[in-house]
């Protein structure tokens, strides 16, 4: 059912995408308009027994894009595995309107023209994927939400994915070969002939973002957050649980119990926590499993 109306609305988005194109070309100014389809995420639907779209895996966090200058349109299709990430729109848009880098604000993103006009796209030999000449060779992105325990950091490079949870020491990183297993299934991050990719990886991604420094400041801000709002919100017990919100169902399972759970985090300094893996929570003790 998840992936039936997935889909439905894949196909609504393109049957709108068509009226847009249309609108274009009955306005006269198709011959000189450029068309950038793209999405903010994926959406997990049901790949690793998983639905919406926190996920890093692929499923959540690879997005579309399509491209398509009608001014030069190419005669065929250019289907590239060239890295690129959604801070390029911007100076990809700004280099197709003409203006000068020198009136440019600071960017994170370079533009995609490079990518577009190299229609061979080698594969330099050793290598897995193309290196287009003038962009970079790996994307980082990050999540930060209530929807997982923690921040959760990826790095792509030459058709490999590193993923870090929290600072790197609160839950194993995963690594992921995405040209030869694209459902991302085996983690080879324990795999020693990986150790000299795992470090290159870990360098990368470090190079945009020191993820053990984020992931502390994030955790700090969702204690503080929660503590300015418990300290101003009168009755916080009770409105914690108000039904129609979206965890009252669970949170009223046990009441009291909820309630000693968030005295309890509020009462310890902001940390990074590793992930429960207990299955009930309070974990039963001297349970005999039969």
């Amino acid at each position: 059912m998840i992936r039936t109306i997935y889909l439905a609305i894949i196909g609504e988005f393109d049957h709108m995408v068509g009226h847009y194109v249309q609108a274009v070309k009955d306005s006269g100014k198709y011959d000189n308009t450029v068309f950038i389809v793209t999405s903010d995420h994926g959406d997990m639907q049901m790949e690793h027994r998983q639905f919406y779209k926190m996920a890093a895996y692929d499923a959540s966090s690879r997005v579309p894009m399509v491209i398509m200058d009608a001014r030069n349109p190419k005669r065929s299709p250019l289907v590239t595995k060239a890295v690129t990430q959604l801070i390029d729109i911007y100076p990809t848009v700004l280099t197709y309107a003409g203006v000068p880098e020198s009136r440019w604000p600071a960017l994170d993103g370079q533009p995609l023209q490079a990518t577009l006009l190299d229609e061979n796209q080698q594969v330099p030999e050793g290598k897995a994927w193309p290196q287009v000449q003038d962009r970079p060779d790996f994307v980082v992105s990050q999540f930060h939400g209530d929807n997982v325990a923690m921040s959760w950091f990826l790095v792509v490079h030459d058709g490999f994915k590193l993923i870090v949870w929290g600072t790197g020491e609160q839950h194993p990183h995963q690594l992921f070969n995405l040209t030869g297993d694209p459902n991302e299934e085996t983690n080879l991050v324990d795999d020693s002939s990986h150790t000299e990719r795992l470090q290159t990886l870990l360098a990368k991604l470090n190079s945009v973002v020191d993820f053990a420094g984020v992931a502390k400041n994030v955790a700090k801000y969702n204690h503080d957050s929660l503590t300015f709002w418990t300290n101003t919100t009168a009755n916080w017990r009770e409105e914690m649980g108000k039904a129609g919100l979206r965890w009252s169902e669970s949170w009223n399972q046990d009441a009291a119990a909820s309630v000693a759970a968030v005295e309890e985090f509020l009462a310890q300094p902001p940390q990074v926590q590793a992930c429960r893996s207990e299955s009930v929570w309070p974990a039963a003790l001297d349970v005999a499993i039969i």
